[in-house]
């Protein structure tokens, strides 16, 4: 049987806190580093296995007018994407409003 996706989701969200990741500071670039992680169904049709997955967030530290957000999948088969996450601070400013 498959999944209610609306209601797991409703169940089930980030709650963001400060990442711990070593090397990595809570703010850089006028931006604040955030992370969670969430438990989702490896495949919604048969949600009997799940997996669990790492997302980091960057919020500007000023708030601004705009409310734009930015999703990347980063990292992949043997890959890091913490490298991304310093970059991507450094080809958006901050003052653009999005939070990435």
């Amino acid at each position: 049987m498959a999944m209610n996706t609306s209601e797991y989701a409703l169940e089930h969200h980030c709650v963001w806190s400060t990442c711990n990741v070593t090397g990595y500071p809570s703010t850089f670039r006028d931006y604040k580093l955030d992370c969670c992680t969430l438990s989702v169904p490896l495949n919604y049709a048969q949600p009997n296995r799940f997996i669990t997955i790492s997302m980091s967030r960057l919020s500007p530290l000023q708030s601004t007018s705009e409310n734009n957000t930015l999703f990347i999948l980063m990292g992949g088969p043997g890959g890091s994407g913490w490298s991304l996450v310093e970059n991507v601070a450094l080809l958006i400013p901050a003052q653009f409003g999005i939070t990435l």
